[in-house]
């Protein structure tokens, strides 16, 4: 098993600004098993 969750991740999220809402921005990082996950795909033979 690579993942023992269901990949779901957002890198950013944004939302203009709106009448009496001012815009946003949110980032999070690449959550460690997830990278992992991406390495081993990458090393994987096709």
């Amino acid at each position: 098993m690579v993942l023992a969750r269901t990949p779901l991740h957002a890198a950013r999220l944004e939302w203009p600004e709106l009448p009496g809402v001012e815009a946003r921005a949110f980032e999070a990082p690449l959550p460690d098993d997830m990278a992992r996950a991406l390495e081993l795909l990458r090393l994987a033979p096709a």
